[in-house]
């Protein structure tokens, strides 16, 4: 059953199973013993495998192809020989400075407290702990390595999300290691929390900074809106979206965002008829003069019978994330 589990995570999201991993490293009813551990490895590591396996299973018997072929967008660089394998080295290390800036928000001194914390935390509960420490070291190990072996493979740039798990591992080990504290230096545990109340109060000011870095997208956007509420019918878009201004600032990826978002403003359906977009058979209907007409500052609005036109500028896209 646990397997199966694994299995149908895997198949959701593949940081999914790294995740029950922790919850099953940290349980406090854990037996804490190398038997204990390496049952519970080697029962992850099979269901890790049978969740590849169903998955591209079910590929090659819907689509043909065993295994899943990596979107050119993402630009894979399949490691065939030593030249490659270096490429790939470099990605590695690329990866790993993109998630400690990304998980210190772009703070460098609290990537080295993120890093000093880890050490400081394995050490502690090793010393006082024994066990508990194994088991995180192996949680840690198994999932860098799926990692690694990822981006060495494939030459692909993966996302910091990926390494989610590392800092729920992280986050038991700093509640442990105050509990450890209390038990043994009642000033240690108060100079630990301290330091915890200092790290959260950081990253809640940071958390809120982030979220406020939106409201100028959510400003243009509700602005163009407020454009088309005079028009009826449904609305397509024309042009680039990333020519509306903030949009490369929230790291707009899709022209789905901005046809979502100004659904969810003016209530109305909204079609992407900008070149290579999945449009609507009615993007080339609209050919009829428009009732009115509307010059905004980033874009043009056409009114016909049948609905509204948005013409916004072309842009390139110079960059997307990759994930």
């Amino acid at each position: 059953m646990a397997a199966g589990l694994r299995a149908r995570t895997l198949m959701c999201y593949t940081s999914y199973p790294l995740l029950l991993l922790v919850l099953l490293l940290t349980a406090h009813d854990n037996r804490w013993s190398f038997r204990d551990l390496a049952v519970l490895m080697v029962l992850f590591v099979g269901s890790f495998g049978l969740g590849l396996l169903s998955i591209y299973s079910l590929n090659y018997a819907f689509h043909g192809v065993f295994g899943i072929p990596m979107a050119e967008w993402r630009q894979p660089n399949p490691a065939t020989d030593m030249a490659s394998l270096m490429a790939n080295l470099d990605l590695l290390g690329n990866f790993m400075l993109r998630t400690l800036d990304t998980f210190s928000h772009e703070f460098a001194p609290m990537a080295w407290v993120i890093l000093a914390v880890t050490f400081f935390g394995l050490v502690l509960v090793a010393r006082h702990e024994g066990w508990p420490a194994a088991y995180i070291a192996a949680g840690l190990s198994a999932g860098f390595g799926l990692v690694v072996l990822q981006i060495l493979r494939t030459g692909i740039l993966l996302s910091p999300r990926v390494l989610i798990f590392a800092w729920v591992l992280l986050t038991c080990r700093l509640a442990r290691m105050v509990l450890i504290a209390h038990d043994h230096k009642p000033m240690g545990a108060c100079l630990m929390r301290n330091a915890l109340l200092i790290v959260v109060g950081t990253y809640a000011l940071n958390i809120g900074k982030m979220y406020m870095s939106y409201e100028p997208w959510q400003s243009t956007t509700r602005a163009i809106a407020q454009s088309l509420e005079k028009g009826d019918g449904p609305i397509w878009i024309t042009g680039s979206y990333t020519s509306v201004p903030h949009s490369d600032t929230v790291e707009i990826q899709n022209p789905r965002a901005l046809a979502y978002r100004l659904e969810y403003l003016t209530g109305r359906d909204v079609h992407d008829c900008s070149e290579g977009a999945d449009t609507d058979a009615a993007c080339a209907t609209l050919t009829d003069a428009p009732l009115w007409e509307k010059d905004m500052h980033l874009a043009h609005i056409l009114q016909f019978e049948r609905g509204t036109m948005l013409q916004l500028p072309n842009a390139s896209v110079t960059e997307l994330a990759q994930n």
